[in-house]
């Protein structure tokens, strides 16, 4: 048996000790994607491999954790916070649909920009004025929506998800 399926046993073993509100709450089943992009990596990441057995532990003491009063709870959270980081900023994986409104965002920001610099060098009255500011908003908020979806599906396919 590989540690993912122990860690995922441990984790449906364990699920029952605890409150359903808490299992969601604390997002536990992260842990079984946070063993398997660890265990992608653990052949040439010492961080990995200690990660893996950090979660191999959190695995089948998490109810001890959510249970055990608010310094465990921020224990859990930290060292799950901590291996999240490690994957994203050093093995470039992102969570599921991250991009999307981030570059949603982006697109916003920059089409107000650009809108309220059409509407200020544009001398027209003001119906055209909030037709073109939204014209620009939603034409950079939908281009924006694109390519985060580009961005998400190129995650998607070369499996760096968590």
């Amino acid at each position: 048996m590989t540690l993912t399926e122990e860690i995922k046993e441990n984790i449906s073993a364990n699920s029952e000790k605890i409150n359903a509100k808490d299992f969601k709450f604390f997002n536990i089943p992260f842990l079984s994607s946070l063993a398997r992009a660890s265990q992608n990596h653990e052949c040439d990441c010492q961080r990995c491999k200690n990660n893996l057995q950090e979660i191999l532990r959190l695995s089948k003491e998490y109810p001890e954790y959510i249970l055990g009063g608010s310094g465990k709870k921020k224990e859990l959270e930290n060292l799950t916070d901590g291996i999240t980081k490690h994957l994203e900023k050093q093995h470039g994986y992102s969570k599921k649909d991250w991009f999307k409104p981030l570059y949603t965002l982006f697109g916003m920001i920059l089409g107000l920009i650009v809108a309220f610099a059409v509407i200020f060098f544009l001398d027209s009255p003001a119906d055209k004025n909030k037709m073109y500011f939204l014209l620009i908003v939603c034409v950079s908020m939908f281009l924006g929506y694109v390519v985060g979806s580009v961005k998400d599906s190129q995650k998607i396919k070369n499996m760096k998800i968590l």
